[in-house]
């Protein structure tokens, strides 16, 4: 990929084109939603980007093994909770794959994540 600087636009006060290359296939695909849309493909390239650098960065896991007596206990405290791997792995920093280690090591049951509630109770109409 290469950029150049090229002229400014009023919304902006910076501007670049950017060159790429793309399989023809996908090139194919992207001229046909631009003719559906009534635009260029380069202003969908430019809103893709821009869509994509406006979305908030997911939180990366520390890689870190699961040793301490006290990260073996919050995981003890917030199964028994209710949280499953996913949650417990949010609050505690770690990839759900290691909650879920140290839960089965420690035989503790796994709960589903929460999802939808219905609106009534059960066995009322």
């Amino acid at each position: 990929m290469s950029a150049v600087q090229g002229p400014r636009t009023p919304a902006t006060d910076f501007s670049i084109q950017v060159r790429t290359e793309l399989p023809r296939d996908d090139y194919a695909a992207l001229t046909a939603i631009a003719e559906q849309k009534h635009t260029t493909v380069a202003l969908l390239v430019r809103e893709c980007v821009r869509r994509q650098l406006r979305q908030p960065q997911r939180a990366r896991y520390v890689k870190r093994r699961l040793t301490t007596p006290a990260d073996v206990e919050a995981v003890r405290e917030l199964n028994g909770r209710g949280y499953n791997d996913s949650r417990i792995g949010r609050e505690l920093g770690f990839a759900p794959s290691t909650i879920g280690g140290i839960r089965k090591r420690l035989g503790l049951p796994k709960h589903a994540s929460t999802g939808r509630k219905p609106s009534t109770p059960e066995g009322t109409p």
